[in-house]
């Protein structure tokens, strides 16, 4: 096994890798050169320069993957993988292995003393590199409602609790967390390695979206402790359901609400399925049918838009559909952007969702978009997509996997395009608004319709980073030369 630490050079924005105080023999990856597909993997150690190649596994989201543990050979593992469940079997290891690292300040150990002979709960504050406005788009924050919550819960369940504030911002802090039951450990000096092992030893946590916090709960979870985490833990990926254990207490990170008791608020808006057939053929139909109604979400029209249908492929929708009442069928003769259109126009829902019948949605999908959109406020929300194999082949991977580095409004206005329409959910006055889908058949429709969207001042987006589509179609692709310059007006005229 080695750590890839690489990428730590390539930041500047203060933060220090400091990893190799926990390696313990582990070799340190020195430099990594990734194919363009995520494929394979160079890498050079400080130990082996001559370096090696290796398969790229790749997460695509939080959610634990058990083939991961199961794998033979060497690989390359990229992403976060940040689950408890990878090393569940394990974890007295590796909470023996992260807690051998001592305190190094003077000042630490007497904070230690202070924690060990109290009610401690460690309250830690992330914001520094998080308020860079591209940043805070994909990550958010936990705001003051949150943590003034989270105290009075603490307070509510544990007799006189004394909170440990850390933080990258301790003015902020200052100002806000008043009383005699709050005590400052960070500084603007303060070792981050230190921090992490004073929060280990506090008995309860209230904890940021960041996983310093997190390793600090984890680590000083005992019997009876208190952890409490925020929802959305990053805006572009608001659950990250494996990444926090079950018996964490979840608040809404803006308003402070318990989200066990909020997540209902979001089931109430219904959303309206807009299911292109374009192939006139049953057995996609069929399984496009089957992929929403097994949706965990349930508070759904269904609109199956037949595209220039032949009276063969009318009759096989009218056996399919039967006496569901859920399903409306409407007839639509013209190009993509007229049948697109039609489908919106029959829908009565808050949001409307578009599956082509080439596509799948993964089972949680529209779940997943409604209730980040619910936490953020949002009125579009989009996703990644898994490639899967078409009758071009399988597109490449696009964005690449992990955290894009440019929101999407600015992907738009330097020469890419969003092709597809399963992969977003838009609210469905926002539709309105745009005009729908251009009718002309230039084969551009999509694309055209998703920039004049993106382009609106009033839409709040948000594109996650989970992939919940499954597709044979490139999720982004990029603009020739004269293209390019068209977009950059738009976006530019319209942002």
């Amino acid at each position: 096994m080695g750590l890839d630490v690489s990428s730590f050079s390539e930041i500047d924005d203060g933060r220090k890798c400091l990893v190799d105080r926990y390696a313990a023999g582990i070799p340190i990856v020195a430099g990594t050169v990734i194919d363009p597909q995520f494929l394979t993997a160079a890498i050079r150690t400080v130990d082996s320069p001559a370096g090696m190649r290796l398969p790229v596994v790749r997460e695509n989201d939080y959610d634990f993957d058990p083939a991961v543990l199961s794998r033979r050979g060497g690989a390359y593992l990229y992403g976060f993988w940040q689950s408890w469940k990878y090393f569940n079997d394990i974890s007295g290891v590796v909470r023996n292995w992260l807690s051998a690292a001592s305190l190094q300040d003077p000042r630490s150990r007497e904070f230690r003393h202070r924690i060990m002979a109290s009610n401690s709960v460690a309250v830690h504050v992330r914001r520094g590199d998080y308020l860079v406005p591209d940043i805070y788009e994909a990550f958010g924050l936990c705001e003051l409602p949150y943590y003034s919550s989270a105290f009075a819960l603490l307070r509510e369940r544990i007799a006189k609790p004394t909170f440990f504030i850390f933080s990258d911002d301790p003015h902020w802090c200052r100002s806000n967390f008043t009383g005699a039951d709050f005590i400052m450990v960070s500084a603007d000096a303060s070792s981050v390695h230190d921090d992490l092992i004073l929060m280990a030893h506090c008995r309860h946590h209230i904890i940021a979206n960041s996983s310093l916090s997190w390793w600090g709960a984890w680590l000083g979870s005992r019997e009876g402790s208190i952890a409490v985490a925020p929802v959305p833990w990053y805006t572009q990926s608001p659950h990250a359901r494996d990444l926090i254990p079950d018996h964490w207490i979840r608040l809404n990170r803006r308003s402070g609400a318990q989200w066990r008791c909020e997540r209902g608020l979001a089931a109430k808006q219904k959303i309206s399925v807009v299911v292109l057939l374009a192939h006139n053929e049953p057995e996609p139909t069929r399984r496009s049918l089957e992929n929403v109604r097994s949706q965990t979400y349930s508070n759904l029209e269904i609109i199956l838009v037949l595209s220039n249908p032949t009276s063969h492929f009318r009759r096989a929708i009218t056996d399919l559909v039967g006496a569901d009442e859920s399903i409306r069928t409407i007839l639509s003769f013209g190009g993509r952007g007229t049948a697109l259109n039609a489908g919106i126009a029959a829908a009565s829902g808050d949001w409307i969702a578009f599956l082509e019948d080439c596509d799948q949605w993964r089972f949680d999908k529209l779940q997943t978009q409604i209730e980040a959109a619910y936490l953020d406020n949002a009125n579009m929300v989009g996703c990644r997509t898994v490639p899967i194999a078409g009758p071009s082949g399988v597109p490449p991977l696009f964005p690449p996997p992990g955290p894009p580095d440019r929101p999407l409004k600015k992907m738009l206005g330097n020469g890419y395009a969003i092709s597809g329409i399963s992969h977003t959910m838009v609210r469905r006055d926002v539709v309105a608004a745009t005009g729908g889908f251009s009718e002309q058949p230039h084969g551009e429709e999509d694309e055209d319709f998703w920039r004049r969207m993106s382009a609106q001042s009033k839409v709040r987006e948000i594109m996650l980073w989970d992939r919940l589509v499954f597709s044979p179609k490139p999720f982004i692709t990029a603009q020739p030369a004269e293209r390019r310059r068209d977009l950059r007006h738009v976006v530019s005229s319209c942002a």
